[in-house]
């Protein structure tokens, strides 16, 4: 009876060892489509469209676009800023929506305050980490915006709570839609609150550990430091 239940769980073990074996090659062989995916329903590390970055150097400001493909390589699509506020076009390329951000050219933001009066609505988000379609649909689901990205909340305020940058393919978009609701909350008497995390916070300091690769590449090319994607003069 003994040596029937060792045969048992010799075999048991064998099995459950080649299991795992198969399991681990097909993850190899699966190469880059098997990646991190907590909720963002959209892998990219592509380049094409993304943007733009402001960047101030050399006493200029420019407007750069990322172009091109993994295949055939990037290029800096750029112009040299002369107004005080420039209309961009932020894109969100797996589904080809894009819309407009009145961005003010200037380099310093002046402190919020940090008491505010009970608003009449208040939604609490988290956690986004660069899952732009999530953030969008969540959105629209409460009621802060429509489909074409129109604020909808009327007075009410929307609180960040930190955490929406690294893991995700996708924050250049998601901060771009930050400041654009972040506009229109304010033309009509609500606000948007956002609260620093430990992953901006990571970010600022240096630390790109859980940020995807795509961004490392895009500041090389526009020939500065990751740290320099978050910094004041950016």
């Amino acid at each position: 009876m003994k040596r029937k239940i060792l045969i048992y769980l010799k075999y048991t073990f064998y099995c459950v060892l080649i299991i795992i074996i198969v399991c681990i090659g097909l993850l190899f062989y699966s190469g880059n489509s098997v990646k991190y995916n907590r909720n963002y329903g959209i892998n990219s590390d592509s380049l094409a469209g993304e943007g733009p970055y402001i960047v101030y150097q050399h006493d200029q400001v420019r407007q750069v676009y990322l172009k091109g493909s993994k295949a055939e390589g990037y290029a800096l699509d750029e112009k040299i800023v002369q107004d005080s506020v420039v209309e961009v076009h932020v894109n969100y390329y797996p589904d080809q929506s894009s819309f407009k951000v009145q961005l003010p050219i200037y380099k310093h933001y002046m402190p919020e305050a940090a008491v505010y009066p009970e608003p009449e609505k208040l939604l609490v988000i988290s956690d986004i980490e660069g899952g732009f379609a999530a953030f969008r649909s969540l959105l629209i689901a409460n009621g802060v915006m429509n489909e074409t990205y129109g604020w909808t909340f009327g007075k009410g305020h929307v609180a960040l709570a930190g955490d929406f940058v690294d893991r995700g393919y996708f924050v250049t978009q998601v901060l771009y839609l930050i400041f654009h609701l972040e506009q229109q909350a304010l033309q009509a008497g609500g606000k948007v609150h956002y609260i620093l995390g430990n992953h901006e916070i990571m970010n600022m300091q240096g630390d790109h550990s859980y940020a995807v690769g795509k961004y490392a590449y895009a500041a090389t090319l526009l020939g500065i430091q990751q740290a320099q994607l978050y910094a004041g003069d950016r």
